[in-house]
């Protein structure tokens, strides 16, 4: 339910926690644990968002788990 268009600046901040909290409530194609290029590319995103923004990422994370 976050508007992810609104703010296309910040898509990477936004989309990297909603990738782990749809990754721990195991939801269809939402697995961050993989090898392939996507996955790998995701979750280095993950770590920058974690690194740029940790308190951000921190809410995000609850917001998404907490809505779904």
């Amino acid at each position: 339910s976050i508007p992810i268009q609104q703010y296309i600046n910040c898509k990477l901040l936004i989309t990297s926690p909603i990738a782990v909290a749809e990754s721990i409530k195991n939801l269809p194609n939402c697995n961050i644990w993989g090898h392939n290029v996507e996955q790998k590319t995701i979750r280095r995103n993950i770590q920058y968002s974690l690194y740029v923004a940790p308190e951000f990422y921190k809410k995000t994370i609850l917001h998404t788990l907490s809505r779904n």
